[in-house]
């Protein structure tokens, strides 16, 4: 899978950028992640957005399946 480190503004891009500005509390632990840090990756036919809490380690994922 392809990772990608935009700065655009495409659709996925913004969608990115909503998640590191609206997820920033771990579900898990409550920790308030400031700085967000979600990655995405692609293989062609899905994007994967991923976190990991710099607290507790725990994994989010929101996966978007492409056409």
């Amino acid at each position: 899978m392809a990772t990608y480190d935009t700065t655009g503004g495409g659709a996925l891009e913004r969608l990115r950028r909503r998640y590191e500005t609206t997820e920033k509390k771990c579900p898990a632990c409550g920790f308030v992640d400031e700085a967000g840090n979600w990655t995405s990756e692609t293989d062609g036919r899905r994007v994967v957005y991923h976190h990991v809490c710099p607290s507790c380690g725990a994994d989010r994922e929101h996966v978007i399946e492409l056409g």
